[in-house]
């Protein structure tokens, strides 16, 4: 089991350090302890990727609960990944309105397919929404996007979605120690391709504070949470700038050291009283999130919490958006 572990981790970190290079310096400690390794790889992907991944680690056996943990851990990455695409996608939207042409397929998908997520959804997103970035001649922002999701991804991807769709009907009767090494090989290369979240920050916008003096115009401090690795609650931290972000909200920054570039992820993910949340469906037209902070896939309903209306709202704008 050691051993499978230990593979995992270090072709996902070898890829991880290309775009963190000043964390070479653990290669040398990683060849006589992988856990090392391990730390780095769980600790320096988002959040919602990097609890999953300490999870599998924590498997100790090749059988049906690590299948469900790479399953898991998949349909969460994937979740993430397009929630960034698509956050991006309605920032051109709003900024450029009717110059970017949507497809009536992706238009039709929000309005439908949207409703409900599944890992065959999250696929689709992801591909319908490269069609549009490259009709429309988008910048990418997290530019490694545009190389690493080439056909190798999506071969691993619909590997997976194949799988995912076997395993939730139980169409096969496997061994699960062969599963568990097919399944990890095609982890690898997902985890691979994403390594390039090493670079980026997730945080949790908790205050805005406003200082203003009569030499110098209003400085902005923001209090976040960083929600890297795989502990809660968040750890905070400050960032000043003479620009503000979106309050209380979850943003995917270049850099922590200005507050000029980056994505909100809101209403798609969110934090409340320091647990993180995902959307996963829009039923009889109420959201659920489900968390990422448990195992289980238990959908939650936020209706009754003060933040819920802003949700809804910002959630039909997003919908609207890619259908006027």
């Amino acid at each position: 089991m050691a051993q499978i572990n230990e593979n995992l981790i270090r072709k996902v970190f070898d890829e991880m350090v290309k775009y963190r290079p000043e964390y070479n310096v653990l290669k040398p400690l990683g060849e006589s302890n992988f856990n090392i390794l391990g730390d780095f790889v769980f600790n320096n992907f988002p959040y919602p990727v990097g609890v999953e991944i300490r999870r599998i680690l924590a498997q100790s056996q090749l059988n049906h609960d690590r299948l469900y943990q790479m399953y898991k851990t998949i349909e969460r990455t994937i979740q993430f990944t397009g929630f960034i695409m698509l956050s991006q996608l309605w920032n051109e939207k709003l900024k450029k309105g009717k110059s970017i042409e949507i497809t009536n397929s992706f238009s039709e998908f929000l309005k439908v397919q949207f409703k409900e997520l599944s890992l065959g959804k999250m696929i689709q997103l992801i591909r319908e929404i490269i069609i549009i970035f490259k009709n429309n001649n988008i910048a990418w922002f997290i530019p490694e996007m545009e190389r690493s999701f080439d056909k190798d991804f999506f071969k691993a991807l619909d590997y997976w979605a194949s799988e995912r769709n076997d395993y939730a009907h139980f169409k096969n009767n496997f061994s699960p120690e062969e599963k568990c090494i097919k399944h990890e090989e095609n982890l690898i290369v997902v985890l691979q391709k994403i390594s390039f979240l090493a670079k980026y920050q997730l945080v949790s916008v908790r205050e805005i504070k406003v200082k203003k003096t009569k030499k110098f115009g209003p400085e902005f401090q923001h209090d976040v949470g960083l929600m890297s690795g795989t502990s809660t609650p968040f750890i905070q931290h400050t960032l000043k700038g003479r620009s503000y972000y979106d309050s209380h909200s979850v943003l995917l920054l270049k850099t922590l050291q200005t507050v000029d570039e980056y994505l909100n992820l809101s209403p798609l993910i969110i934090v409340n009283n320091n647990t993180n949340l995902m959307y996963v469906s829009n039923k009889n037209d109420k959201l659920k999130y489900i968390g990422v902070d448990t195992k289980d896939k238990e959908e939650n309903d936020l209706s009754n919490l003060d933040i819920y209306n802003n949700l809804k709202e910002e959630y039909e704008d997003l919908i609207y958006c890619f259908n006027q």
